[in-house]
C-alpha cells in the first residue's frame, strides 16, 4: 500500500463526487490517498477499523473465508463505494475482508474524524442511510437468488444482464471466471460444468471471455426472469 496526499487530485474527486457536500468543507485537513495493488487486503476481518474508505478508482471485493479456506463472496464494488460504515456505526472490528482485485485508489479518512465530526452532520448521515439501504437490498436479493434458484438459472440471468442493446449477441465478460463463480456462490468447476451445459443445449457459444448468445428466447426462459 502507498499513502500520500495530492490536493490537485483530491479536488478532482471532490468535484466529481461532491465530497464537501457529504463530509463538510474541512476535508483537506483529514484525507489521505491509499493506493492498493491487486491482491492486497484493504480491510481484514476481525481487525480494528482505522479508516473510513472511499473507493474512487479500481475494483474491490468483499468476502468472508471459512477455516478450511472456502470463500463466500458478498459483493464486487467499483467507484464510488465506501467501506467501514457498518463497523464505525456499531463500534466493532471489520466484519469482512476487502481485497483489491485490480490496482485501486481509495480516499481514507481517520475513524476519529468520522465518528466525532461527520456523525454530527445531517448530510453525512443521510449519505450513510442511502448507501447502507442499497447494500442491504443488493445482499438480500443475491442471497435469495442463491437459495431459491439452481446455478443454471442464475447463470442464464447473469449472461443476459450483460446485454446492453437490444439484439446484442456477443458479450465480453469483465470479470474472471473465478470471480463470476464467487459472485454466483459456487465453485469454478461447477460454473464450468454449467457453462458447458448451456453450450450443449445450443443456447450459447464460448470463446475465451466472450460469450455468444445463440438462442436468447430459451436462455430467457431458463433465467426465469430473475
Amino acid at each position: 500500500m502507498q499513502t500520500y496526499k495530492d490536493i490537485e487530485l483530491f479536488n478532482i474527486y471532490n468535484k466529481k463526487y461532491k465530497l464537501y457536500d457529504i463530509f463538510g468543507d474541512d476535508l483537506d485537513n483529514y484525507y489521505e490517498f491509499h493506493l492498493f495493488e491487486k491482491g492486497e487486503l484493504i480491510c481484514k476481518m476481525d481487525e480494528p477499523v482505522y479508516y473510513f474508505y472511499l473507493l474512487v478508482d479500481g475494483k474491490a471485493k468483499v468476502f468472508t473465508m471459512s477455516e478450511d479456506g472456502r470463500i463466500l463472496l458478498h459483493e464486487f464494488y467499483k467507484s464510488i463505494s465506501d467501506f467501514g460504515d457498518i463497523e464505525i456505526l456499531n463500534n466493532t472490528n471489520y466484519g469482512s475482508n476487502v481485497e483489491a482485485i485490480k490496482q485501486s485508489l481509495f480516499i481514507a479518512f481517520p475513524v476519529n474524524y468520522i465518528s466525532s465530526i461527520c456523525m454530527n452532520r445531517k448530510k453525512f448521515l443521510q449519505y450513510l442511510c442511502v448507501n447502507l439501504s442499497r447494500k442491504f437490498m443488493s445482499s438480500s436479493k443475491k442471497s435469495s437468488y442463491n437459495i431459491l434458484y439452481p446455478l443454471k438459472n442464475r447463470l442464464a440471468a447473469f449472461i443476459l444482464e450483460h446485454i446492453t442493446v437490444e439484439g446484442q449477441r456477443l458479450i465480453t465478460l469483465t470479470s474472471s471466471y473465478k470471480e463470476i463463480a464467487e459472485s454466483l456462490g459456487t465453485s469454478y468447476r461447477h460454473l464450468y460444468r454449467c457453462l458447458n451445459e448451456l453450450k450443449l443445449l445450443g443456447l450459447i457459444e464460448i470463446e475465451g471471455k466472450q460469450i455468444r448468445i445463440v438462442d436468447e428466447v430459451n436462455l430467457r426462459k431458463l433465467s426465469k426472469e430473475l
